[in-house]
């Protein structure tokens, strides 16, 4: 992709929520208050509840409704390594810390009783929640981790982390100090998921103009000036 943006004199960036802002910029700028960091760990936690998503990423990709032992596309160990593995490398580069290894792992949650979701019954024992997370490990322990956390309703998983209030994405710096941030996001209609969709697009398209301006090639947030709401306020 380098070579190809280089003799086509163009300039490729890729951002969003997550990955984008929420998983490789803002625990990196929270990182410049540290002291000492031991580890630094995000989440995403997020309820897809009846209705809010398409049967593709319900079922097809998240896996509600299938067996205990399945492994949907989204937790598969070359999936998550592809998708957010370069988000931990983004962000051991800026804190120089070099990986042994990435590691994946993940977990189901079997459904209490059989309910309705979105035309179709998620049956009793099978899929009604998951979380995964991919680690780089250095050395020998998770320094910089990345976790989803997703219920088919917000009742499910009552052990597993969730947020104070709505969806959110929550990111820990352990070491001195500790620093625990949780971010809750909605549209002005309140509904979270367009919120989300929002974030996702606006951070391409304020990016536009530093991306434009930019030298070929492919390039990360931290090659380009910061992104800003600029022109935004009304």
């Amino acid at each position: 992709v380098e070579a190809a943006c280089r003799e086509g004199n163009t300039t490729c960036f890729s951002t969003g929520i997550d990955p984008g802002f929420f998983s490789d910029f803002l625990p990196v700028v929270l990182s410049g208050c540290a002291r000492r960091i031991d580890a630094v760990r995000i989440y995403e936690m997020a309820i897809y509840e009846s209705g809010a998503q398409s049967d593709t990423v319900a079922f097809d990709q998240v896996g509600f409704g299938a067996p205990l032992d399945s492994v949907p596309p989204l937790v598969h160990p070359d999936g998550l390594r592809a998708n957010w593995g370069g988000v931990l490398s983004m962000i051991g580069e800026q804190l120089g810390v070099v990986f042994d290894e990435v590691v994946t792992s993940h977990e189901m949650w079997p459904a209490p009783e059989s309910f309705p979701y979105q035309g179709r019954m998620i049956e009793e024992g099978t899929i009604a929640g998951l979380r995964f997370e991919v680690a780089g490990i250095a050395p020998g322990r998770s320094v910089i981790s990345l976790s989803h956390v997703t219920r088919a309703r917000a009742d499910l998983a009552p052990d597993w982390p969730r947020p104070l209030r709505g969806d959110a994405y929550r990111i820990v710096i352990e070491g001195e100090p500790r620093l625990d941030c949780e971010f809750e996001f909605a549209s002005e209609t309140g509904n979270n998921l367009a919120g989300g969709f929002a974030i996702t697009a606006m951070r391409a398209i304020n990016a536009i103009e530093s991306v434009v301006a930019s030298e070929p090639g492919v390039k990360s947030v931290f090659d380009l000036p910061v992104v800003t709401g600029r022109g935004r306020v009304t």
